[in-house]
C-alpha cells in the first residue's frame, strides 16, 4: 500500500478534490433549486437527461461545445470541464434527494416563521436548510462517490496532463 500511494498520490488527490468540488456544486445547486422552485420535480426531470445519456456521449457533447477559442476554451482546458461534466451528470440525484427533504417539511413551520415576521431569506437559512441538512449531506455523499469513480466522461474531457484515479484504474 505504501508503494501504491507513492505512485498514485497525485491521482488520488486530484480525484478527491475534484469529486468534492463537484459534489459541493451538486448539493448547492440542488438546494437552491429546491428552495426557490418548490415544484422541483420538473427541474429534476430535465436534469436527469445528462445522466440517462451515456458518459461518452455527454463527453463528446461537451467537447463539441467547449473546444473552441475564447472563454469556452478556457473552461475546456481546465478542471472546469470536469466539474461541469460531473455536476451536470449527477445534479438530478441531488435534486431528487434534497427536493424531497425540502418539500417534505411541514408547511406549518414556514407559516409560523412568516407570522412571526421573519424574512423569507432568514426562514430559508434558519429553518429550511437546517431541517434538510441530512438530505443535503446524503446528496453530497452520493455525488462525491459517483464523481470519484466516473470514468466515461473523464477519459474524454480531462485536460491534457491530468491524471485521475478512475482513469488510471481503467487504463
Amino acid at each position: 500500500f505504501v508503494r501504491l500511494f507513492q505512485t498514485a498520490w497525485q491521482e488520488l488527490l486530484w480525484s478527491t478534490l475534484l469529486a468534492a468540488a463537484a459534489a459541493a456544486l451538486v448539493a448547492a445547486l440542488a438546494t437552491l433549486s429546491a428552495i426557490v422552485f418548490r415544484q422541483w420535480r420538473t427541474l429534476a426531470a430535465i436534469a436527469i437527461v445528462p445522466f440517462l445519456i451515456s458518459g461518452p456521449l455527454l463527453g463528446l457533447g461537451l467537447i463539441g461545445v467547449y473546444n473552441r477559442p475564447g472563454f469556452a476554451g478556457l473552461i475546456y482546458d481546465s478542471f472546469g470541464i470536469l466539474l461541469l461534466a460531473w455536476t451536470a451528470r449527477f445534479l438530478f440525484i441531488g435534486q431528487w434527494g434534497i427536493g424531497a427533504g425540502v418539500c417534505g417539511q411541514p408547511p406549518s413551520i414556514h407559516e409560523a416563521s412568516a407570522v412571526s415576521g421573519v424574512s423569507w431569506w432568514r426562514t430559508q437559512l434558519g429553518v429550511t436548510i437546517p431541517l434538510a441538512m441530512p438530505y443535503i449531506a446524503g446528496a453530497f455523499g452520493v455525488a462525491f462517490i459517483l464523481s470519484f469513480r466516473e470514468v466515461d466522461t473523464a477519459v474524454l474531457v480531462a485536460p491534457p496532463g491530468t491524471a485521475l484515479a478512475s482513469v488510471r484504474l481503467f487504463t
